[in-house]
């Protein structure tokens, strides 16, 4: 019965709809359910999903606990480049003592702040004549807490062309728990405004899972073979559970 229900692959809602006009039996929707995802047909035409709500990194007390890997140390944030998962560079990060983290792979924008920081700077290389002096003055430029990236590293302004009294390039007495504050709510409102356009949140995976993901145009059926910390939820909009389960 399961197999005639499913046989025009009409989806979940619509098979459970078909089948309650004329069947019944106890636990029949979550067979019609767990069939359904579990069809390789279904799942390599399936659309994309919708976004997931926002995941919100811990906001650090102190600089440079957390670096994200272009611009610039406890934790180093990178995308999945070759370079990273070579041995050599898992020996530094181990001599060094720092934790490397790893965007999800294929989903640029888990890494949205390293992102973000390659376009400002590539920017920064089409337009100025001198790249230096514009990244000095891009990190003596107040963000919208009122506070320039070097003065919450350095405590102070950095001395640009533009003519600064000296009482402006003197160290300052920052208060770190407004800065945080200041950041907290920053960070909420733009979750927010984020997950008003996500749909929920979706399954955790583990090792040895076996999902499809999106990628060159069509869905592909992949097992988990390595967890990190960022694919530990599947909350990219190109992977989607391919369950195993087989029912009568």
């Amino acid at each position: 019965m399961l197999d005639k229900i499913h046989e025009s692959h009409l989806g979940i809602v619509k098979c459970k709809s078909r089948a309650r006009d004329v069947l019944f039996w106890i636990g029949m929707g979550q067979d019609i359910e767990d069939k359904a995802k579990s069809c390789g047909l279904c799942a390599q035409r399936q659309s994309l999903n919708a976004k997931e709500p926002m995941l919100m990194p811990e906001i650090q007390e102190r600089p440079w606990t957390n670096v994200k890997i272009w611009i610039y140390i406890d934790e180093l944030v990178s995308d999945n480049g070759p370079q990273f998962p070579s041995l050599e560079f898992k020996r530094f990060a181990t001599e060094y003592r720092f934790k490397h983290t790893t965007s999800r792979p294929h989903y640029a924008q888990s890494n949205g702040q390293a992102e973000r920081s390659v376009q400002t700077v590539k920017k920064l290389i089409m337009k100025s004549k001198d790249l230096h002096k514009a990244l000095l003055d891009y990190r003596n430029t107040p963000l919208d807490i009122d506070l320039s990236p070097a003065q919450l590293f350095l405590n102070r302004r950095l001395k640009t062309s533009l003519p600064t009294s000296l009482p402006l390039l003197m160290p300052q007495n920052i208060n770190n728990r407004e800065i945080l504050k200041k950041l907290e709510i920053r960070q909420r409102k733009t979750k927010t405004n984020y997950d008003k356009h996500c749909g929920p949140e979706l399954k955790h995976l583990k090792q040895g899972d076996s999902v499809v993901m999106y990628t060159d145009g069509k869905w592909k059926a992949v097992k988990i073979m390595q967890k990190t910390p960022h694919s530990s939820l599947l909350c990219s909009t190109n992977v989607r559970w391919q369950t195993l389960q087989k029912k009568p």
